[in-house]
């Protein structure tokens, strides 16, 4: 588990935080005024509806990567780091119509990727991901990857 320590060099007081994830935002006093990142979000709350899921897909992402990379060209530009999962919590689909998506990528807001440097977010519906294989979840994984197309996306193949 991540700790994260700060030091006041002044007064010697030093703070430990344990935490599963971070996205730390600092200034150097002898740089430019340059805002500097460190980022390692993966398992936390989003937001209300939304828990951050990169623990979970993204290495299922990076394998994917590795494995279909020569055979699909467009996945030696995706950076699987600049990738945010999140899976909606709230959501109750109907079982019966079962005419919604389960997975989706899309942009990134410029806020978002400006705070953070997460370019893309790939969406998940937790009612339909627990009632699915981890086989079709691959499957919607890849579908999402093979939409990158270098800072931009492109239409799907597959829609689920």
């Amino acid at each position: 588990m991540p700790r994260i320590k700060i030091i006041d060099d002044r007064t010697g007081h030093v703070r430990e935080i344990e935490c599963s994830g971070f996205n730390l935002q600092y200034v150097q006093s002898t740089g430019n005024g340059v805002i500097q990142k460190i980022r390692e979000l993966n398992n936390g709350k989003y937001d209300s509806r939304h828990w951050i899921k990169n623990e979970f897909y993204a290495p299922l992402a990076q394998k994917i990567k590795d494995k279909f990379k020569e055979k699909v060209p467009e996945f030696t530009s995706v950076n699987i780091n600049k990738i945010l999962f999140i899976e909606d919590t709230d959501y109750m689909g109907d079982e019966l119509k079962r005419d919604d998506d389960v997975m989706w990528i899309k942009k990134a807001p410029k806020q978002l990727t400006i705070l953070t440097g997460y370019e893309f977010i790939i969406e998940s519906r937790e009612f339909w991901t627990e009632r699915i294989s981890k086989e079709q979840i691959i499957a919607l994984i890849y579908s999402c990857l093979k939409q990158i197309d270098g800072d931009k996306l492109r239409t799907p193949d597959v829609k689920g």
